[in-house]
């Protein structure tokens, strides 16, 4: 997403804005691909899971202070913390300070205890902040509960570029063949890490349930971890006997086109989201969705998504089984009234121009310096 609102930030050419990442930990995949933006990308090095050492933090503030930043902008709980460690250490000018979390938390037991260490010192750093933006109103509520301040609430959701996934719509045919689809297999599509909070295990049992009536259905997971080096996963399958029926491609920078490729997107999740980015994704490959609700899964699709009780296996296979039994072109009229839905409400385009307005007003109305 912040690669998303960077390049429509650029593609818009406006002289007002100048952006410069600090990435906490390396450039990666993401990193390049802002760079290629012709923006600055600086890495600290800061191990996963790990505390900053005195040498990540003093190369922050190097880079802070050189740029001397009229917004400071925190992304994620890690990122959070180091926007508010910096802009406390500035000396002068001081910018304006704004967080942002793209997370829900149904229940802060569910997290990691140095994660949970941060979310709460995040709530207490967020006093300073001049905004904290939540990219759902689920996770904002949650995090108000946990000390984060309301009246900085801003709410701005995950975009979307529609253009994209058009395109990658007319490559549908030449994506199933590379995956070993033909034009009666029925594809269902999981995306996501593997990770309890995505509930791959409720996926899976569906998935050997649906066998026993649509033979022709097939299954793909995406994400990190989901590939045949997971030998915890791959024992699952041979147990259920479904080695044969599922596709484990990994982690993927080609979302658009393995969605075109595929019949269903299902979202499984038990808790963590916030507005997920693959719901919406698949919403504007014009793809019928089935969602838990968690986050804000049930407002990103409205009327025309399937909610799904969360674990409930056999609910999932009696929803595949009626998109099924809709066909193709029954299925093309669902995907299309969630395509029109995003394009709506959700586009890049509008959601960019929110963020930018936001800047604007934290630029002019930043503390005294």
């Amino acid at each position: 997403m912040l690669y998303k609102l960077l390049a429509e930030s650029t593609a818009n050419d406006d002289a007002r804005f100048q952006h410069v990442v600090l990435s906490m930990v390396g450039k990666e995949y993401i990193g390049e691909k802002i760079e290629a933006l012709g923006i600055p990308v600086h890495t600290l090095g800061l191990k996963r899971a790990s505390l900053p050492s005195p040498k990540v933090l003093f190369e922050l503030l190097r880079l802070v202070r050189k740029y001397e930043p009229s917004v400071l902008q925190g992304w994620m709980y890690h990122g959070n913390l180091a926007a508010w460690f910096a802009a406390k250490m500035m000396r002068g000018l001081k910018p304006a300070l704004s967080f942002n979390i793209r997370h829900s938390i149904s229940d802060i037991a569910h997290e990691k205890p140095l994660s949970r260490l941060v979310i709460r010192l995040g709530a207490r750093a967020a006093r300073s902040a001049q905004a904290v933006i939540y990219n759902s109103r689920t996770s904002a509520t949650q995090h108000e509960k946990l000390g984060y301040p309301s009246h900085l609430r801003k709410i701005l959701p995950n975009g979307f570029d529609l253009e994209i996934y058009q395109q990658a719509a007319m490559e549908r045919e030449s994506v199933r063949a590379e995956l070993g689809f033909s034009a009666q297999h029925f594809v269902m599509v999981l995306i996501g890490r593997f990770h309890p909070m995505k509930d791959h295990e409720t996926f899976f049992r569906a998935a050997h349930l649906l066998k026993r009536d649509v033979p022709d259905a097939r299954f793909v997971l995406v994400g990190r971890e989901t590939d045949s080096s997971n030998s915890s996963l791959v024992t699952k399958l041979q147990s259920l006997g479904l080695e044969n029926d599922f596709i484990l491609l990994g982690e993927r920078t080609d979302v658009p086109q393995v969605l075109a490729g595929v019949d269903v997107l299902t979202s499984c999740s038990a808790w963590g989201e916030g507005f997920s980015n693959v719901i919406g994704e698949a919403c504007a490959s014009s793809r019928p969705v089935v969602v838990t609700d968690v986050g804000d899964a049930l407002d990103i699709v409205g009327e025309h998504g399937r909610e799904l009780v969360i674990g409930d296996a056999e609910g999932l296979t009696a929803i595949w089984r009626d998109f099924h039994q809709l066909g193709t072109a029954g299925r093309a009229k669902i995907g299309e009234s969630l395509r029109s839905r995003v394009a709506d409400r959700f586009s890049i385009a509008a959601v960019t121009k929110d963020y930018l307005k936001l800047f604007e007003h934290l630029s002019t109305n930043s503390p005294p310096r």
